[in-house]
């Protein structure tokens, strides 16, 4: 999937830094041939910029102190500094899991995305594709029949699917304030291969800021959440049908900042409850072989995050952004014997962004939990497959005992290819096992990793 073209871009990146007098028509080659590497076959995208940057959220909305496209995502009201605006995320279907179109974004398999903000007059409008919740994802996937989710040791698990198909509208509009609207919907329909009956879900965000961007605040509203997947799976016991349904109730994301002369003040929360019902007769056998039950089960998911965060211009071509927070989390599937994952962490991350040249800006950050532990008891009420995803997002089994977070120091990097009204962002892949190979520690095969497109037009 990548190319070796790649080494000579590096290269010339290295020829171009340390050449101060190069002539003008071997830099517009130099760029062509770059912009033509860029374009391959092994760029994937997605909200490239802001994961440089030091950004680390489950849907990865957009930043309350970094002024990024992205933002609208959080609070529409960012839509008016983004009028006559093209944004394109190259990317495929995400990681699929199982046989169901279960799918998550992530940096090996991202989703495409894309859309257009377009100014009329006062107004600011457009529409957005594919920006589904990875959150909305994972929740299904903790939601799914456990027994379906097992069909043979988890060789082939038959999720509840995930959204598809989300289409975003959006409208600003306002001086002395920017308001903000988003209406987001999707309903791919029926699917008799995968057995799926339902699958829909919408809801509504609103916000307010200051054109200064002194203040905001944001409302998000998810009204309808619900998949309905009818399935057969094969056990050491035979075969069990049965019926498996998420129905997701009320969620609510709502948050705000001020800026403060030193510093911005950050506080948000974000809420969801759910019911998932499994209707498939489990045979006799030991709880561990499966997890889940059969009936109604609730579930719930709760974030909250309170932190401070600055960016401090030193000059024009520098930038340097800071943040520290502290964010709890709490998750709770109320099976018999109650599954549950709490944690408490406070990250701290700094990041620079500066400009090489006119056309060419670097960009990185560090990221670590100063402080973190969990509680995390009763995984083996899950699915297998939630199991997994529960170990790796909120850290092993404790039995409920506080225990320290797994080690978090992280270090992303990144670079933007500037032509004008066109900025191609792009983050640098890291090795999958440095500790085989010290030198591949960057790993410049897999150099822009993820790119992101925009325009201004």
């Amino acid at each position: 999937m990548h190319h070796s073209p790649t080494g000579i871009r590096v290269q010339f990146d290295e020829f171009l830094l340390k050449r101060n007098n190069f002539q003008e028509p071997r830099t517009d080659l130099m760029k062509i041939f770059i912009l033509m590497l860029l374009f391959s076959t092994s760029i994937f995208a997605t909200q490239t910029r802001l994961l440089a940057l030091g950004m680390k959220e489950l849907d990865n909305d957009g930043s309350f102190y970094i002024k990024d496209d992205r933002n609208i995502f959080i609070n529409p009201a960012h839509v008016m500094d983004y009028g006559n605006f093209a944004l394109f995320d190259v990317g495929g279907e995400g990681q699929q899991i199982g046989v169901n179109q279960t799918t998550i974004s992530t940096d090996q398999a991202p989703k495409a995305l894309g859309g257009f903000l377009l100014k009329s007059g006062k107004v600011v409008w457009g529409g957005y594709l594919g920006n589904e919740s990875n959150i909305a994802s994972t929740l299904r996937i903790l939601g799914s029949s456990a027994v379906a989710a097992f069909n043979g040791a988890g060789t082939a698990p038959k999720l509840l699917p995930t959204a598809q198909d989300q289409i975003d509208l959006f409208i600003g509009w306002g001086e002395k304030l920017h308001w903000g609207g988003n209406v987001y919907f999707y309903d791919p329909g029926k699917n008799e291969t995968e057995g799926t009956t339902s699958n829909s879900g919408y809801g509504l965000r609103l916000g307010v800021k200051d054109p200064d961007r002194k203040s905001d605040l944001n409302v998000t509203v998810s009204l309808g959440n619900k998949v309905v997947n009818n399935y057969t799976s094969t056990s050491p016991f035979g075969s069990i049908n049965g019926t498996q349904t998420f129905d997701g109730n009320l969620g609510l994301f709502i948050g705000g900042s001020y800026q403060f002369k030193p510093l911005r003040l950050i506080a948000w929360l974000k809420t969801f409850s759910w019911e998932q019902t499994d209707t498939g007769t489990y045979p006799p056998s030991p709880p561990w072989i499966y997890g889940g039950q059969t009936g109604t089960v609730k579930g719930d998911l709760s974030l909250y995050n309170l932190g401070i965060a600055n960016e401090i211009d030193f000059n024009p071509s520098v930038k340097f952004f800071w943040e520290l927070y502290v964010r709890q989390t709490d998750v709770e599937v109320k099976f018999k014997n109650v599954a549950s994952a709490q944690s408490l962490a406070i990250p701290l991350v700094f990041a620079i962004e500066a400009h090489a040249t006119d056309w060419l800006q670097f960009r990185g950050s560090i990221f670590q939990n100063i402080y973190g532990v969990s509680k995390n008891k009763n995984y083996s009420s899950l699915n297998v497959v939630a199991q997994r995803f529960a170990t790796d997002l909120f850290g092993p089994v404790n039995g409920g005992n506080s225990s320290s977070l797994p080690a978090s120091t992280e270090i992303q990097l990144g670079s933007s290819l500037i032509f004008g009204g066109l900025k191609i962002d792009g983050l640098l892949g890291m090795s999958d096992n440095p500790s085989e190979d010290a030198s591949t520690l960057v790993n410049f095969s897999n150099f822009f990793v993820r790119a992101a497109v925009t325009y201004k037009f």
